[in-house]
């Protein structure tokens, strides 16, 4: 079930090139937010300083966010999203808007709860757009094809000593397009990340650093520049952990040609939870707040 928090992590997370596999979690989400309700705060947008609750989440008894609305400044509902489950290893999502068709998502699970289909139906246009993972005995993802509309395309996971190697991505003529390599430290740790387009020409490198936990404390993402846009681009990603090892904060920051040019960070809570959001964009000097907190239900 991909809800708010959820969405904006895989934004913070999400590069220019390829799929971060090892950062993919398919595990279907475990209940940890009980009879609650969670609200988003909006402190300031782009046009400035603000107070409204622009989302709410209600979980019910069993820790499922079964309702979900995107509110604007006057407390209209841009978006409401309704969840339920058709049977044990199904989610149902209708997303409707308050100007725009509904949309409709659904998952589905493997018995051992991890993801293995998404279809999403959408109302705009009738077209649908179909993910499908498939795995192994000891749950390791191996394949993951995605059809839009009636193109399909796939990548293949290969995997050493039980580690992501190599990525390779196909489209729907079998022709490989692009590729990842995953290199690992003494520790085995992951170290780099190298993507190559389909004629294995390097477009992104990734370097990692470790604490001694073997967590990741900083990502440094470098984007290859083209004929077409000679800028050079670079993304730095720096976490800090709770004692108990969960994520405490996470700060990305946007480079183009040395300068600084976006900075978003994330706090979470010692249990997980995301707690605040703050996005600036010092190109066209704009920010953007957002405040999580929870509340016992009306």
């Amino acid at each position: 079930m991909k809800n708010l928090l959820q969405i904006i992590i895989l934004i913070f997370s999400s590069t220019l090139f390829g799929q971060d596999y090892y950062e993919v979690d398919l595990s279907r989400e475990k209940p940890n937010l009980k009879n609650v309700v969670l609200k988003t705060k909006t402190l300031r947008d782009s046009t400035g300083i603000t107070d409204y609750i622009s989302n709410i989440q209600i979980y019910d008894k069993n820790g499922i966010s079964t309702l979900e609305f995107d509110l604007n400044k006057k407390g209209d509902t841009l978006e409401k999203i309704t969840t339920s489950f058709p049977d044990k290893y199904s989610e149902l999502q209708i997303h409707s808007y308050s100007n725009a068709k509904s949309d409709t998502a659904y998952y589905y699970y493997n018995k051992n709860n991890f993801e293995k289909k998404e279809i999403w139906k959408w109302g705009d246009n009738n077209e649908t757009d179909t993910y499908e993972f498939f795995f192994d005995e000891n749950n390791r993802l191996l394949k993951q094809e995605v059809y839009f509309g009636v193109e399909k395309s796939w990548d293949t996971l290969i995997y050493k000593n039980d580690r992501i190697t190599t990525v390779l991505s196909y489209d729907d003529t079998f022709e490989r397009q692009d590729s990842i390599s995953y290199l690992y430290n003494k520790k085995n740790h992951l170290a780099k990340i190298f993507k190559f387009n389909l004629a294995n020409e390097l477009q992104e490198t990734q370097t990692f650093k470790t604490n001694q936990k073997g967590q990741f404390k900083e990502i440094i993402k470098e984007f290859k520049t083209f004929e077409w846009s000679k800028d050079k681009r670079k993304h730095i990603i720096r976490m800090e952990y709770h004692l108990n090892g969960e994520l405490k904060t996470k700060i990305v920051e946007e480079f183009i040609n040395e300068t600084l040019e976006s900075k978003s960070e994330l706090n979470f809570n010692e249990f997980g939870l995301l707690e605040k959001i703050k996005v600036e964009n010092l190109t066209k000097g704009t920010t953007s707040e957002k405040k999580i907190t929870l509340h016992n239900p009306v």
